[in-house]
């Protein structure tokens, strides 16, 4: 699964490991535009595909409610 959405300013993408049996299998990062030059960012890993989809609707400005173990560490 992967998701990638333009947001003010930026994009967000949210993906999954492609690995067998990752700690943290979700991921988000984003992509900005700073001088004419496309700047990539890992923004954070997580336990859980609800966590990992609450960070990257914040990054778009984008209310999702969550309460996950990913809250907590």
């Amino acid at each position: 699964m992967e998701m990638a959405e333009l947001g003010d300013g930026l994009i967000s993408v949210l993906s999954r490991s492609n690995e067998e049996n990752p700690i943290k299998p979700w991921g988000v990062a984003k992509v900005t535009l700073e001088n004419g030059k496309y700047v990539h960012e890992a923004v954070k890993l997580f336990f859980t595909l609800d966590r990992a989809k609450k960070m990257y609707f914040e990054l778009l400005g984008i209310t999702y409610e969550s309460d996950t173990v990913d809250d907590y560490c």
